[in-house]
């Protein structure tokens, strides 16, 4: 079975590779899905972004993924969070809750500044 790591670098792979098959990528976001809570920060991101670069539209893996980072908004810097936001959005997903939650850590952030 693949573990979240696992998951990790497979996505990776395929996005400096720019290349996957569809059953591949279904079967990779069944397991992040059902892994998603023990997924850390890093691994969302990377997992985001390469889902992003290869264009896939996933709207249930980024729900889960936005929702993810939602629950953990403070383990991300703002470029991450970025990056998440505009993945999150491309890929159909409009729901208020990662959005917003990314939204609200970004002015925290730049009210730090």
């Amino acid at each position: 079975t693949l573990t979240p790591v696992d998951l990790r670098y497979i996505s990776m792979a395929w996005a400096q590779a720019s290349v996957s098959t569809e059953k591949l990528r279904e079967a990779h976001a069944a397991r992040t899905i059902d892994l998603i809570d023990g997924l850390d920060p890093s691994t969302i991101s990377h997992i985001t972004w390469a889902y992003f670069k290869l264009q896939v539209r996933n709207v249930d893996l980024f729900k889960a993924l936005g929702l993810r980072c939602a629950a953990s908004i403070s383990s991300f810097n703002p470029s991450r969070l970025g990056c998440i936001a505009l993945a999150c959005v491309d890929a159909g997903v409009h729901d208020e809750v990662p959005l917003v939650t990314i939204a609200r850590q970004a002015l925290r952030s730049l009210g730090q500044m």
